[in-house]
């Protein structure tokens, strides 16, 4: 049976990638999981991200996410992003926004882009820059710039103690930015927000909002589609019923379909690993990206591991609450 899973994994290869430009970053969020900041150690250089972009297009990978740090300090990022977005899919880049200028979201547009995601921690400045000091008016000029040059805009919120009860504010705001996808993530107790546990939400902080953001979220969803990620041990907490259309359960795919590699070319199974090296499967340094996904021998330790062992979180899968309609039939 063990032969015959390998065998299995053998012939998979990931859909979905997370390419890490370098870690270096302008900003010091409190809840950062890749607690960025200063360059990792031996950063790839542009030849080498190109490379890195090369091996994952001959994979076949569907949906590449260029993140960082801040993805734009990076060498070469738009050279990266270009590469991709004409090879990929589904690219997406993650950014702080905060040094998209009118000209460089039109560099975007014309390398291929079709998407950015920036971040926004609050629905007003005194919120948003308690974590991003001094940047809500730029993320919010980011919008526009992407926004006229024809670029989809996401916004990604992480939910937290000081920010949470301005979610259907933050909601209001982002269609009137002609935002398209909201997606608010849960905190994550790893990277530099291990060390700030005090920002998690409570059970009754999801109890409001489920009677407040969720209702409010459907009355929009003609308009714009929006995600929230619940992490498992509030499920029974809000009643929620698994045959409810409007969520849906994401099992963990890490090191299944989904695949990482960091700023100076480790592989990992999952995106949010990068501050854990013990989860390293190998290097495209020293080995191809397709030897290391088939034949590395802790890949294949790892995906031998029950679920609640892969994560350093313990977790196994998340919930999301969509108001944009699922197939009851998907829903496991």
């Amino acid at each position: 049976m063990k032969a015959n899973l390998d065998l299995e994994h053998q012939r998979e290869k990931p859909s979905y990638a997370h390419l890490l430009l370098t870690t270096s970053c302008n900003l010091r969020c409190p809840q950062c999981f890749v607690d960025a900041g200063t360059a990792m150690k031996k950063e790839m250089d542009t030849l080498e991200l190109m490379n890195a972009a090369d091996q994952l297009i001959e994979m076949g990978i569907r949906t590449v996410h260029v993140e960082g740090g801040e993805a734009l300090m990076a060498p070469g990022a738009l050279d990266v992003l270009s590469r991709l977005a004409q090879n990929v899919p589904d690219v997406l880049l993650v950014t702080n926004g905060t040094l998209v200028t009118k000209e460089y979201a039109q560099k975007l547009k014309d390398a291929g882009m079709k998407q950015v995601a920036l971040s926004l921690d609050g629905a007003k400045a005194e919120t948003h820059d308690v974590f991003r000091p001094g940047n809500f008016d730029k993320v919010v000029r980011a919008i526009g710039f992407l926004r006229d040059a024809g670029l989809g805009v996401r916004i990604s919120t992480t939910l937290m103690k000081p920010n949470f009860k301005e979610a259907v504010e933050l909601l209001d705001k982002c269609l009137e930015w002609g935002v398209r996808i909201l997606n608010y993530d849960a905190f994550d107790v790893i990277g530099r927000g291990g060390r700030n546990p005090e920002l998690a939400l409570e059970p009754e902080d999801w109890k409001w909002l489920a009677a407040n953001l969720f209702p409010r979220a459907m009355e929009v969803a003609k308009q714009m589609q929006v995600k929230v990620a619940i992490p498992s041990k509030y499920v029974s907490l809000l009643g929620i019923e698994k045959t409810d259309p409007q969520y849906e359960w994401i099992y963990c795919s890490s090191g299944l379909s989904q695949i990482l590699i960091t700023p100076d070319g480790s592989v990992m199974p999952c995106f949010v690993l990068v501050t854990t090296p013990e989860f390293k499967a190998g290097n495209i340094r020293e080995e191809p990206l397709e030897e290391i996904w088939h034949d590395s021998p802790y890949m294949k330790h790892y995906r031998s591991l029950p679920l609640s062992k892969r994560c350093p979180m313990g977790y196994h899968g998340h919930l999301f609450f969509s108001n944009v309609r699922v197939d009851p039939e998907t829903v496991h």
